[in-house]
Formats: structure tokens, C-alpha cells, sequence
């Protein structure tokens, strides 16, 4: 048990330093906050005219546009907390996730070390 755990760890480890050592390419974060930006002047011109046309549905292209518009900056905002997880403003709780893994790894130790007194 105690090298399952220790395997864990480790592989966890491994994947944490891979995230971090590999940086998201900076040109293609450029070039999709860019099309987000062309995206958010364009729809609602797009918008309403190919539905704003009717007296019915004026007012559906406006919550149309607002609607995707939120969304994908909501998108946005989640792939720039994606690229750098281990920020301080990310909040990841490294601190507690490491308490949890020592106290899994002592557990372990000492299921193993009363078995051996045994």
C-alpha cells in the first residue's frame, strides 16, 4: 500500500511539473483572444440582420448576441485560468493537497508498521 501511495505521488508530481514546464503557445492565445474580440463586433451585426428583420423577432437578436457573447468570454475567462493553474489567483489548493497525500502516505506507514509488530 505504501508504494501504491507513493506511486501516486509521483505521478502526480510528474503531471503538475509537466504543466508547468510546457507553456501554452503565446501566438495562439493572441490569435483567440483576437477572433473572440472580431467575434463579439461581428455577431451582433450578423444578428440582426439576418433575424432583426421582423417586428416580432427586433428583439431577439440583442439577447441572442448578449447570450453567446457571455458565453464565450466565459469560455475565455476558463482557458486563461487552463493555462496557468498554479497561479496564486487560481486558488488550487496545493497546500491541502499535499497535507492529504501526507497523511495517506503516514496511514499507510503505519497500517504497514503495525502489521510488521504483528
Amino acid at each position: 500500500r505504501v508504494y501504491q501511495v507513493l506511486s501516486e505521488g509521483t505521478n502526480g508530481f510528474a503531471q503538475a511539473r509537466k504543466i508547468t514546464h510546457n507553456p501554452f503557445p503565446f501566438a495562439y492565445s493572441q490569435v483567440v483572444t483576437a477572433s473572440l474580440y472580431i467575434l463579439l463586433i461581428t455577431f451582433p451585426l450578423i444578428a440582426d440582420a439576418k433575424i432583426g428583420r421582423d417586428n416580432d423577432t427586433k428583439w431577439f437578436a440583442p439577447v441572442l448576441s448578449f447570450i453567446t457573447a457571455i458565453f464565450y468570454l466565459g469560455l475565455h475567462e476558463v482557458s486563461i485560468e487552463l493555462e496557468e493553474p498554479f497561479r496564486p489567483p487560481g486558488d488550487f489548493p496545493l497546500v491541502i493537497l499535499q497535507d492529504d497525500f501526507n497523511e495517506r502516505l503516514l496511514g499507510s506507514l503505519h497500517t504497514l508498521g503495525s502489521q510488521e509488530l504483528s
